[in-house]
């Protein structure tokens, strides 16, 4: 096949984006405000529970340095359960419209894409100090601390990757809006 050939062939291929109508926009707005809900609830408390736990560690803990990463963590995770339902919580009827629902996605996938500044470091940085202290108490138990920092740092990465996921996904569905 000649290359002019294969260049028009790939030219007259219909295209894979089909048009956005506005009963389609609906449902869109409609599934993602149900998405955005179904995880604050699942998430909220999650993060809930895991930064009572940390606030017991802080409390409770006999070595300081360990009680001050256990704090680092508590207000990391209580920050980030209250950023999910300040960006999350809100019901906006007006989502139906283009324009808002855009608003709404890029909202959104900017949370997502700042996750490592107001989550993941603060997080690492107590997982870090909380690590360090449990060394220099117990020497000896060098791989049981050293697991716990690197489990600790290693789900923070989970959560970032994931969060990155899903900031392309909204950001797939940004560029659809915009295709329309």
């Amino acid at each position: 096949m000649h290359p002019n050939e294969v260049k028009v062939a790939w030219q007259s291929q219909p295209s894979q984006m089909s048009p956005l109508t506005a009963g389609r926009l609906r449902r869109k707005a409609r599934r993602f405000r149900f998405e955005r809900l179904a995880a604050t609830f699942a998430s909220v408390p999650t993060f809930g529970a895991f930064a009572l736990g940390f606030v017991a560690g802080t409390i409770f803990g006999d070595i300081a340095l360990c009680r001050i990463g256990c704090a680092i963590i508590a207000a990391s995770l209580a920050y980030t359960t209250y950023r999910l339902l300040r960006s999350d919580w809100s019901l906006d009827r007006a989502s139906d419209c283009i324009t808002h629902y855009r608003a709404h996605l890029v909202r959104r996938r900017d949370f997502l894409r700042r996750f490592p500044y107001w989550g993941g470091l603060p997080a690492a940085s107590g997982v870090v100090l909380a690590t360090l202290g449990w060394l220099l108490a117990e020497p000896d138990r060098w791989f049981d601390a050293a697991s716990a920092g690197i489990l600790g740092v290693g789900l923070q990465i989970a959560l970032w990757a994931s969060n990155n996921r899903t900031a392309a996904q909204l950001q797939k569905e940004i560029d659809l809006l915009e295709a329309a």
